[in-house]
């Protein structure tokens, strides 16, 4: 039976139907309606479900947000809050009461945003996304950087150009995105994960934009662009406005920049420092070889002075020079090879992101200056030889068998040990001459003493 408000030939409705007919009515009237008001008498029930009053200059309405919607909320509400509740106006059938069906609630102003700022922070925080030991370390030769930014804004073009100036030819793989505004969040996220999945040659990543206001910059404080900096396999390098500005994002990276050009100074290596600290590290081994050998040669000459027995010495000193020679051999190979495979490798990096041109002239450097290295070892292992055969001739110069050579003869007493004073003979003792060529014996029939 139709029914028509008002009419003299309507009939008494039941209450069901006279609610559902207002419930009807003012949903189609009010389903999508914006109403600004105080938050009061706020519970919230193990359903999840989320039920308080929103409070005007006197007047009131009841609101219900579901669990569906309570947990994309941006922040945690709370009795006293001002707050913004979108959403479709109905009634409530079991008691009649007039009520909101909340789809959204959002605090108001930049207080509010403040607010949902710090507890979102203090929940991750909590979650231990922000602790020290979680954090990665920045590659110091990356072989390629990413970089999440916009495609048209300054932070790419200070990247850019820093990372020029710094290693020329080092790869730069942008994965441009929106920076602030409706839905930056969710495609700075996408364009993170972006460079994880698409671009296997870069090792760090840079995230950021240029300077703004504290609404330009919210898009880094999301939850979505937080913990998608956390779980990046990357090292990531935050940057965002200026030194003065913080975000979230700032908290949960592996370093963080005071701007984009002091991130990509963090991320690249001056070309020009890295090969001169190849040039002093050559240098370096070089001078630790030279300092070896002279050490090894001050060691024969200490030897050389302690000698006593001609013969004995002069076989102990070329023994020794022999072993010598072989370690000092050994060990400056083995230093040798070290460095070169140590400077083969920073070659082979740096030569990884460098021109032709200048990869070959970086490659015959270091293949001349080994060929010199080799050629000094070699000329000091010469001079080594050299010396100990000028210490053999000289020693064997001033040993017993020369002198005889020149017409001395050495004699023997009984015992059969040299004799140097006539008076340890008497008159008929046997004694053993050696001369040049052949020896002799011989008795003794007179003894003359020198007494001086």
């Amino acid at each position: 039976m139709e029914y028509f408000p008002g009419s003299e030939r309507s009939q008494p409705l039941p209450v069901a139907q006279l609610v559902a007919l207002v419930r009807r009515g003012l949903e189609q009237t009010f389903d999508d309606v914006a109403v600004q008001g105080e938050i009061r008498d706020l519970r919230r029930p193990a359903s999840g479900h989320c039920y308080f009053t929103l409070a005007g200059e006197g007047a009131q309405i009841r609101c219900v947000l579901f669990r569906s919607r309570a947990r994309l909320l941006r922040f945690e509400p709370g009795d006293g809050q001002s707050v913004i509740v979108r959403g479709q106006v109905t009634v409530y059938d079991a008691r009649g009461d007039l009520q909101i069906l909340a789809e959204y609630i959002e605090p108001t102003g930049v207080g509010a945003m403040m607010l949902a700022l710090e507890q979102l922070k203090a929940r991750l925080s909590a979650e231990g996304l922000f602790d020290a030991d979680r954090k990665q370390p920045i590659p110091d030769l990356p072989q390629a950087v990413g970089v999440v930014t916009s495609a048209t804004g300054a932070a790419i073009r200070d990247i850019l150009n820093t990372i020029e100036s710094r290693f020329p030819g080092l790869p730069v793989v942008l994965s441009p995105t929106l920076v602030q505004g409706q839905g930056a969040a969710e495609q700075i996220a996408g364009a993170l994960q972006r460079l994880v999945d698409h671009a296997p040659e870069v090792e760090v990543i840079i995230v950021g934009r240029g300077g703004g206001s504290f609404e330009d910059l919210f898009a880094f404080n999301e939850e979505s662009v937080v913990r998608a900096i956390a779980r990046c396999p990357l090292p990531v390098i935050s940057a965002v406005g200026h030194e003065i500005d913080w975000t979230l994002s700032d908290l949960v990276a592996d370093e963080r920049a005071a701007t984009p050009t002091a991130a990509a100074q963090r991320a690249v290596a001056n070309r020009a420092e890295v090969e001169e600290s190849i040039e002093n590290s050559r240098s370096r081994a070089y001078d630790r070889l030279r300092g070896m050998i002279d050490g090894q040669r001050d060691a024969v000459n200490a030897l050389s002075s302690r000698l006593l027995d001609p013969r004995k010495l002069v076989q102990r000193t070329s023994q020794r020079l022999d072993d010598l020679g072989a370690l000092i051999e050994s060990a400056m190979r083995g230093r040798v090879q070290r460095l070169d495979e140590r400077c083969s490798g920073m070659s082979a990096r740096v030569a990884a992101s460098s021109p032709d041109r200048r990869t070959r002239s970086v490659a015959l450097l270091v293949q001349a200056r080994f060929q010199r290295l080799i050629r000094a070892a070699q000329v000091r292992i010469e001079r080594q030889s050299a010396l100990r055969s000028s210490l053999d001739s000289r020693l064997q110069a001033a040993g017993p068998p020369a002198v005889i050579k020149r017409g001395y003869a050495l004699v023997r007493g009984p015992d059969g040990k040299p004799l140097r004073d006539a008076s340890a003979l008497r008159v008929g003792d046997a004694v053993h001459v050696s001369l040049a060529r052949g020896a002799f014996g011989a008795l003794v029939q007179d003894v003359e003493v020198d007494d001086n």
